[in-house]
């Protein structure tokens, strides 16, 4: 059984990467000259497959790709 700060050093990894995979799906966005936004970084959400999306935290993803100052 996983002790509780493997628990917790895999959850800060899940919202790690979910971070940073909205950071390039926004720096992708603008390399094709679209504006990210709330229905631009939903469209790019939806066209991740289901095996991409499935370790990413959608609402950490969102935010990290409409909003340029998520640290």
């Amino acid at each position: 059984m996983p002790t509780s700060d493997q628990i917790k050093a895999s959850a800060q990894a899940r919202l790690d990467a979910s971070t940073e995979a909205g950071r390039v799906a926004r720096a992708n966005l603008k390399a094709t000259a679209k504006t990210p936004g709330e229905e631009t970084c939903q469209a790019a959400w939806d066209n991740l497959l289901p095996t991409e999306r499935r370790p990413l935290l959608h609402g950490t993803w969102m935010q990290a790709c409409v909003d340029p100052t998520t640290p």
